[in-house]
């Protein structure tokens, strides 16, 4: 009888002091929309981002954010157009990245659609790129003797359709074949390159008072990403060394202390005195920081 109630105690008490078996289950971190029972039924949820106003050939940021969209693709969208398309590989929430392109001016229909369903719809502004600002009386002279230039950077591809510049003739008398002209030509290096597009029209489009003149092209100019220059020159064959055709161009001052800028130049030509004929020299920057009210869009 003695041993029985040994027995009893001894198991009271090793059984009573006994570890409990260890938890191996590892904690699933929470995610909001994401079932942590793969049972449960994964919904996918959306959101985007604000689209900042756009300018022509620039690129703006929208960022989809979405969740529960494994294996899914997200098209966008412009004016109807498919710019690109993203495919999210999980079902956790992701960011997902465009750089919406503004392929032209005015107001533009930006999509993102998946599976069939729009997810995403704004009718986009997009202004023209260039300076609009006429106010104040900065000018800059250009004629068959000295020519100027102002460069541009393109984001996305575009097709140009017109650019106007804000510009005046200075004297009411013109050799009539003189032509104002408006080059379009590529960087190289900083420096103006080779010809793209070339546009002129009668010295007479040009009035006394300053107004917008405007370079219709018939057939668009289509510029990939990359740096342009736009070069605004005269064109003048009749009695060059007796009189110069000059027109000039409205600027906004940017910074009159500083040195210049690396997008604007002027060219002061060569004359020859007894030919009247103009040989090129090279490229200058402009005293002071300016811009000219060089207007880039995409036209009709």
């Amino acid at each position: 009888m003695r041993f029985v109630i040994l027995i009893l105690a001894a198991l009271l008490v090793f059984g009573c002091t006994s570890s409990a078996p260890e938890d191996k289950t590892e904690n699933t971190p929470i995610i909001p929309g994401v079932p942590t029972n793969p049972a449960e039924e994964c919904t996918s949820d959306y959101s985007f981002s604000e689209l900042g106003d756009g300018i022509f050939s620039k690129e703006e940021s929208l960022v989809a954010t979405v969740t529960c969209a494994a294996g899914k693709t997200f098209v966008l969208s412009v004016d109807g157009k498919v710019v690109d398309s993203k495919t999210v590989s999980e079902n956790a929430t992701t960011p997902v990245e465009f750089e919406v392109p503004a392929i032209r001016d005015g107001t533009v229909e930006v999509k993102v659609d998946s599976e069939g369903e729009t997810l995403f719809s704004r009718e986009w502004e997009v202004a023209p790129l260039g300076n609009q600002e006429t106010l104040g009386a900065g000018y800059e002279s250009y004629s068959f003797k000295r020519w100027i230039a102002m460069s541009y950077d393109i984001e996305s591809q575009v097709d140009v359709g017109q650019v106007k510049i804000y510009m005046k003739r200075q004297s009411s008398n013109t050799q009539p074949s003189s032509k104002i002209v408006l080059e379009i030509r590529k960087d190289n290096a900083g420096e103006i390159g080779s010809l793209v597009s070339t546009k002129s029209l009668p010295i007479e489009a040009t009035t006394l008072s300053e107004n917008w003149i405007k370079f219709d092209y018939d057939e668009k100019v289509k510029l990939t990403p990359g740096s342009y220059w736009f070069v605004l020159k005269i064109d003048q064959t009749e009695e060059i060394s007796l009189v110069s055709d000059v027109v000039t161009v409205h600027y906004e001052i940017i910074d009159k202390q500083a040195l210049g800028n690396d997008y604007t130049k002027s060219m002061t030509l060569a004359v020859d005195e007894k030919t009247g004929k103009a040989s090129e020299t090279s490229w200058e920057p402009l005293p002071y920081d300016k811009e000219f009210n060089i207007v880039l869009s995409y036209g009709k």
